[in-house]
């Protein structure tokens, strides 16, 4: 079984940013993120707007503060992605970071969808594990 890493991600700090800087500290070309807990703020998610493929994402922003209900998904190269992921993603970086997530935001309601962006608010903790 492979070994289960975590990226400790600080007050203020962006998630995608830190989930890069590790993917290329280790020198990994995939890893699939397991889960995350911890406060988060200024999301963004992003939902398809119908049911047409590839689909057309719509982006929903969160300002403030939530707790992260759920956060999973994949990391890997640019080169490495399914062929239709690329046509529905347009990836300039080195990294693809493809991850689905909720949150609980206001007045205790969750949203969720694909993960655009975020900080985390009173510090988060990602587990992930190299593939």
């Amino acid at each position: 079984m492979a070994d289960i890493h975590v990226i400790r991600v600080g007050v203020n700090e962006d998630i995608i940013e830190s989930i890069k800087t590790f993917m290329h500290e280790k020198q990994w070309e995939k890893a699939c993120i397991l889960n995350a807990i911890g406060a988060v703020k200024d999301l963004v998610f992003a939902v398809p707007s119908g049911m047409t493929v590839p689909p057309n994402l719509i982006q929903y922003p969160f300002e403030g503060p939530g707790e992260l209900v759920s956060f999973v998904g994949e990391v890997m190269k640019v080169e490495a992605m399914d062929p239709i992921l690329k046509t529905v993603y347009k990836c300039t970086g080195e990294y693809f970071i493809h991850i689905h997530a909720s949150a609980a935001i206001g007045p205790a309601v969750v949203y969720g969808g694909g993960f655009r962006a975020g900080k985390a608010f009173m510090g988060l903790s990602i587990f992930i594990t190299q593939l």
